[in-house]
């Protein structure tokens, strides 16, 4: 692949035998990782430290739900859903006219 190689001398090779390399490829990217996702966890948590806002609710969603007297009329409401419900059947019936002219089954 490469028209040529490094020469190593062979004094250089047995001189630095003992070395070990301080840089692996899978345990230093696995290191990085672990030290940015501990910083973003550190960020995250120095961030809702900051937050202090705790809304006080006069009830919970339960009993909301649960009290029919406490729901208000929309008006107009009906309308839209009717309305609504009369886009999607004439939208179904387009398709279905496109489907019939555009592609006849010859059946």
């Amino acid at each position: 692949r490469f028209a040529r190689r490094p020469a190593v001398s062979p004094g250089t090779a047995t001189k630095y035998s003992h070395v070990s390399s301080r840089y692996s490829a899978d345990l230093d990217v696995a290191r990085r990782q672990a030290l940015a996702e501990e910083k973003r966890r550190e960020a995250e948590g120095r961030e809702l430290a900051e937050c202090t806002f705790a809304p006080q609710l006069r009830g919970s969603a339960a009993d909301i739900r649960g009290n029919a007297e406490a729901l208000v009329a929309i008006s107009g409401l009906d309308r839209f859903f009717e309305l609504r419900d009369l886009a999607k059947q004439q939208a179904a019936d387009r398709l279905a006219r496109e489907d019939k002219a555009f592609r006849p089954d010859f059946s």
